[in-house]
């Protein structure tokens, strides 16, 4: 079953960021960790998005002090378990491979 979902970038960090994101990242990273990873809602290209545009083909994009990221699409038609289980799985990929936490797996 598909939830609804936030259909632009404000409404998603205002809720489902929170939500879904929030517990994921608290599992993963503590807090000097998640205090040196950048997280923000970009385009394709890697430019940060504003709180009024539309989720199509936005990223969820997690970096490092060192510039070593990973980005998970945001899929508005994706629901709520599927897109937590694939973040859980990519954010444990990149602390694996960050110069923070390599090596680990974590979670």
């Amino acid at each position: 079953m598909t939830e609804v979902r936030a259909q632009t970038v404000g409404a998603f960090m205002a809720d489902e960021y929170l939500r879904l994101v929030e517990p994921v990242v608290g599992t993963l990273l503590s807090a000097e960790e998640v205090d040196i990873v950048d997280v923000a809602v970009v385009d394709w290209n890697g430019t940060p998005l504003t709180d009024d545009a539309p989720l199509t083909d936005a990223l969820l994009r997690f970096r490092d002090a060192d510039g070593t990221g990973m980005a998970v699409q945001l899929d508005a038609d994706e629901s709520d378990a599927v897109f937590v289980d694939r973040l859980r799985s990519d954010l444990q990929d990149f602390v694996a491979e960050s110069t923070f936490g390599w090596g680990q797996l974590r979670g």
